[in-house]
């Protein structure tokens, strides 16, 4: 996929999508916000555009993917005491790495990762958080509320409270594990506060009960934000939870038609709640299967399911051991908004 092709819509104000172009030719344009490639973060990457998100791509076809963030207009770039920015007038993409040393213990690393992430796009004008994304080091090693994903769970809450940010304004994200050294958290901010969706199938994630945890997880199912050219919805993490438990013990089929369940009530809910003349429809996937073994049942049915969407398959821990598969994305156009 070419930069120039007309598919990217360079009129809206933001597009992302997947490319096997070259990281070197991609970051000569200076309308790409970011550049985020599979493999192990990597902290002596020099240009703050492009990161690793820490997890391998199951299809070696798409060992070159980069996931791109372009904007129509030209973006000014930086590195600011350790935080990787990009940003044009309407929003921002800010990055932290963290090495292992910073990684061992995941609820000081989550609380101070995301205080001085807060802190950042709240300082620079752009504290309107639309979407986050934490690939993390083994969030299923330990047991109980020792578990790395619940410790991880438990720094973010702290942060989000100490900056003062209620959980109204808990933006869509996802949270995966990978076995390399180090941690990459990043963002999407802007100016104006997108609209956070909730999904009717699911509890809000930030209503769990106690067993899940000290903390429960600090995010929405899904955001919708308008920008000054055309609209975007994300979508969070969605995979076979019903209410807030799991669903399909040890059946990937079960797990996989419940996640396609609940991404399309979730579409159902944008609808309604932003007043949509239909249900978006996902641009682009991206589904974490936790054993390699099972990519080509998953590839099969995501492709029969959303058939000719963009979809990148990474291998990764899901945030529950029982959970074999987990789905995000991103609606790059949505359908007028009714009279």
């Amino acid at each position: 996929m070419s930069l120039c092709e007309p598919n990217l819509r360079p009129y809206e104000s933001l597009t992302c999508f997947y490319t096997s172009q070259p990281v070197e030719q991609l970051l000569s344009s200076t309308n790409v916000l970011a550049v985020i490639s599979s493999g192990e973060p990597n902290s002596q990457v020099q240009d703050p555009r492009h990161f690793h998100c820490g997890l391998g791509a199951l299809d070696r076809a798409q060992e070159q993917l980069q996931e791109v963030f372009y904007s129509d207009v030209p973006v000014a770039t930086g590195i600011e005491h350790g935080v990787r920015w990009s940003r044009n007038k309407d929003m921002l993409i800010a990055a932290l790495w963290m090495d292992a040393c910073d990684s061992r213990d995941l609820r000081q690393a989550g609380r101070d990762a995301y205080q001085r992430l807060l802190r950042f796009v709240i300082a620079e004008g752009y504290p309107q958080i639309i979407r986050m994304w934490n690939y993390l080091p083994d969030i299923n090693r330990g047991e109980g509320d020792d578990e790395g994903y619940r410790q991880f769970c438990q720094g973010r809450q702290e942060a989000f409270y100490e900056t003062r940010y209620p959980r109204e304004a808990f933006p869509a994200a996802c949270a995966l594990g990978h076995h390399g050294d180090g941690s990459v958290i990043y963002l999407l901010a802007g100016k104006s506060a997108p609209l956070h969706i909730e999904n009717p199938r699911q509890e809000s994630a930030y209503n769990y009960p106690r067993q899940y945890g000290p903390a429960s997880p600090s995010f929405a199912r899904a955001g919708l934000v308008h920008w000054p050219v055309g609209s975007q919805l994300y979508l969070s993490g969605t995979a076979s939870i019903v209410g807030h438990q799991s669903r399909h013990i040890n059946n990937l089929a079960g797990q996989l038609q419940t996640t396609f369940d609940n991404i399309d009530s979730l579409l159902a809910q944008a609808k309604q709640q932003a007043s949509l003349a239909a249900s978006p429809v996902p641009d682009l996937l991206k589904v974490y299967v936790r054993h390699a073994a099972d990519y080509q049942q998953v590839a099969d049915s995501v492709n029969s399911r959303f058939p000719g969407v963009s979809t990148l398959y990474l291998q990764a821990d899901i945030c529950r051991r029982e959970l074999l598969v987990e789905i995000d994305g991103m609606c790059n156009q949505l359908p007028r908004t009714r009279a």
